[in-house]
């Protein structure tokens, strides 16, 4: 179903992944010149959202706005000014990480993860504050969607256009489907 978008058609995507490689390695500068360790697993974790995310889903996530997180060490902690679209990208950025991490505890759990849980979903808060960030993405694909003509046959419904995005494209494939349905109805 991704296949389409890994092809070398989606070559021109690259400057999607050099912007946010910029924004990373300035961040890096910045961080390098105050003298002040980075904690490179949380910058790439940040890149590869805000990149995948846009490639994509045509949506840009926007957690290296946020910057990276100063060590707990850190003797000069500058205040940093928040803008709401970049508090919402770090909430989503954390959400997700947590859901991972949770996901990753279950397996190691194995069989009985559900046993750890039975008071309480793990991932139910983290996931409220995901959806709340994908559905709005998600309802204006489908709006999108509704909005084009429907004059097409299955084999040219499978192929990707241009400019088309993997939101896009799964919303496409479901039209009329249940996917439509369930995600219009809140």
């Amino acid at each position: 179903m991704t296949r389409p978008f890994f092809t070398r058609d989606r070559i021109r995507d690259f400057d999607i992944f050099d912007r946010h490689a910029n924004t990373a390695l300035m961040l890096i500068k910045e961080r390098m010149s105050s003298g002040n360790a980075i904690d490179f697993q949380d910058l790439m974790s940040r890149f590869s959202l805000d990149s995948a995310a846009e490639f994509l889903f045509g949506y840009n996530v926007h957690s290296l706005t946020v910057g990276i997180p100063y060590p707990h060490d850190a003797v000069h902690v500058p205040p940093n000014y928040v803008t709401p679209q970049a508090q919402s990208a770090s909430e989503f950025a954390n959400a997700f990480l947590q859901v991972q991490e949770i996901i990753a505890r279950r397996n190691l759990y194995g069989w009985i993860w559900p046993l750890m849980e039975i008071f309480e979903e793990k991932t139910k808060k983290p996931m409220e504050i995901v959806r709340a960030f994908l559905d709005p993405i998600i309802k204006e694909a489908l709006i999108k969607d509704a909005n084009k003509p429907k004059d097409k046959s299955k084999e040219e419904e499978s192929h990707v256009e241009e400019g088309e995005t993997l939101i896009d494209h799964l919303v496409r494939l479901s039209s009329g489907g249940c996917l439509s349905i369930a995600l219009t109805e809140d």
